[in-house]
């Protein structure tokens, strides 16, 4: 009776938590319930191999802090960029796999004699299938090994948009090998503002997102880099520069507005889609 109720609490505490981070990453991971659910999972599965109350608070309370911890410590790093998802989601996967080994080890070590060989072979089963997933995170198509080795710079850390402003995308590049993706936004104003009002309003807002928006003295464009940091280790930095539309050449087939501000977002400044005109 005491396992049970004690399981029955360990599930309602794995999704709440889980819930949380779900709606703390929901912007990044995308739909909240099935973020939650997936994220559910590892700690559902240390509960039902926990044989006891005692180790199974431990291991999945330590499953759970560790999802926290390791959540926060990925996204709250000061005036920087946020890592890709992964850089929290692969530590908190491989630490369900520890933990899971340590609930079934507890598992073993108070079973029957009689029942430690039908635990063994299922254990060496789960094995197999653990690979076999392990397989998949890493090189299957809806995998979480990147297509590509760049980031992208995460849209929490340069928007919302003021409302006066439009922007849509008009170009991206994330085989550049520098490891951040190259991107081009093209923003204009709904009030026709001219280039330079919208130029200084991107800024001004991309200032409050810490992007250390400044006038470059070579070209005389608003420009700023952040670092990328988390608990992985990414590229060093992403920058953000205002080019006014009329200073590039525009291929044939990209529609543009004539008073707009192109936002590029690289490895560094100077690096855009297209040639400067």
């Amino acid at each position: 009776m005491l396992v049970r109720r004690w399981r029955l609490g360990a599930v309602v505490i794995s999704l709440a938590v889980t819930g949380w981070t779900a709606w703390f990453t929901a912007d990044v991971l995308g739909e909240w319930f099935t973020t939650a659910l997936f994220l559910a999972a590892p700690a559902l599965v240390a509960v039902l191999l926990a044989p006891a109350w005692r180790s199974g608070a431990a291991v999945v309370g330590g499953l759970l802090a560790g999802l926290v911890g390791l959540v926060v410590a990925s996204t709250r790093w000061p005036h920087a960029l946020r890592p890709p998802q992964t850089d929290w989601l692969l530590p908190y996967l491989a630490l369900a796999v520890l933990v899971w080994v340590a609930a079934f080890t507890a598992c073993v070590a108070t079973a029957e004699p009689e029942r430690r060989k039908t635990l063994l072979l299922s254990g060496a089963g789960g094995a197999v299938v653990l690979l076999c997933l392990a397989a998949v995170v890493a090189n299957g198509p809806a995998g979480l090994r990147p297509r590509s080795s760049d980031v992208a710079v995460d849209r929490n850390d340069l928007g919302p948009f003021p409302a006066v402003l439009q922007s849509r995308r008009i170009g991206l590049d994330c085989r550049t090998g520098t490891g951040v993706c190259t991107e081009a936004i093209e923003v204009w104003s709904s009030t026709g503002q001219p280039p330079a009002e919208i130029a200084e309003l991107l800024a001004q807002h991309l200032r409050t997102k810490d992007w250390p928006m400044s006038l470059a003295a070579t070209t005389g464009r608003l420009t700023g880099c952040l670092p990328i940091r988390g608990i992985i280790r990414w590229a060093d930095q992403a920058c953000a520069e205002l080019i006014p539309s009329s200073d590039l050449s525009w291929p044939d087939d990209v529609k543009h507005h004539d008073d707009s501000i192109v936002l590029v977002l690289a490895d560094r400044p100077l690096t855009a889609l297209w040639r400067a005109a």
